[in-house]
Order: structure tokens, then sequence, then C-alpha cells
């Protein structure tokens, strides 16, 4: 048992003790000083099981403060929409990016073009991972799972021959492999606009 509830326990066998003292007690005086003593313990004693009571109260709140706030911070059905329409418009920037790239700058080294083309590719698997967090949520959008797909697959040749096109044999070969990729750019900025718009009119509907 801890102190508190045997300090309360004391309190209450002392605040009984006066009580009944003050019932034997002869003389108006005494029976008075008595009384005033025993209502005085007997409100000591309440304010303590009140404050006692307060506390346990306290030491229970932090654990549901906690469970409330945990709920709180899990996203909602709409916060995990609108993150995946920031993640595929972001898909559909950087397919627009590499649509616009120039690839020839002569201000920059082969390898410097090289290493420029590996870090499109790293961009790219990132960004595929990250898609691939939220192939559940995709795939409750019914026609954005497909779109979703066939694009991140243009977005990936893109990226290919965007490499590419620095071990081209010649010019021609060059022209063909921009021309190529530029396309693909294309198609996947519109399969990810066409996903998009899919996401943001089935969470319209509900």
């Amino acid at each position: 048992m801890s102190t508190e509830f045997l300090l309360l326990a004391v309190m209450a066998s002392i605040t009984v003790s006066a009580m009944i003292t003050t019932l034997n007690t002869r003389g108006k005086w005494r029976f008075t000083i008595s009384a005033m003593l025993s209502a005085c313990l007997f409100c000591g004693t309440m304010w303590l099981f009140m404050l006692q009571y307060s506390s346990v109260d306290k030491d229970d709140a932090p654990g549901e403060n906690r469970r409330l706030n945990l709920k709180d911070m899990l996203p909602s059905k709409q916060d995990k929409a609108r993150q995946l329409s920031a993640l595929l418009e972001e898909a559909d920037d950087f397919a627009s990016e590499l649509e616009r790239a120039q690839l020839y700058n002569p201000s920059y080294t082969r390898e410097q073009l090289v290493a420029r083309a590996n870090a499109v590719e790293e961009k790219f698997e990132t960004l595929l991972n990250e898609v691939n967090d939220f192939k559940p949520l995709i795939e409750k959008h019914p026609g954005a799972a497909k779109l979703v797909d066939d694009a991140t697959e243009e977005l990936k040749g893109t990226c290919h021959l965007f490499k590419a096109y620095y071990y081209a044999e010649n010019t021609d070969g060059e022209l063909a492999t921009a021309r190529l990729m530029r396309q693909k750019a294309h198609n996947a900025r519109e399969m990810f606009l066409k996903a998009i718009k899919t996401v943001n009119a089935n969470e319209k509907k509900h």
C-alpha cells in the first residue's frame, strides 16, 4: 500500500475518533470546540481524498492523451490521397524536366554529362520506391493503377535513353536517341496527368 493511502486511512481513523469523542463530550463549550475540530478534520480528510482521486486521474490522462494524439497523427484517407497526388505531380515534373532537357552542353565534359545521366537514373529509382510504397492506395483507384504502371515504364525508358545518348556512335544515333527519349518523357507526362485526374475525381466522389 502506498504512503498516500496510508495517510488517508490514518486521517479517516482520526476523523471518526474525533466525531465519536464529540458525541460523548459533556458541556456546551467542550462540545462546541470538539465539533469544530471534528468538522475541520472531516473537511481535511475529504480534501485529501479529492486530491488523491485527482492525481490518479492525471496519471491516467497521459495515456489517454497519447492515444488521442496518435490517432491525430495517423494520416486520414484524404491526407493519403493528397500525398499520392503530390507524388504523381512530382513524377510528372520529373518527366517534364527530361522532356525539355538539353542533352548536349559544350561547357561540360563527357564525364560530367555521364555523371548527370547517372544522377537522373538514381532520382528515378528513388521516385520508383516512393511510388511502390503507395501501390496499395493506387490500386484502390480504378484506372489509375495501370496509368501509373505504364507511365513509370515510360519514365524508366526515358532515363535509360538519357544515358544511352552519351554512348551513341554518331550524330544520327544521338538525334534518334534524343527524339525517342523526349517522346517517352511526353508519354509518361500524359499518363501521370491522367492518373492524377483519376485520383482526384475518385476522391470527390467519396
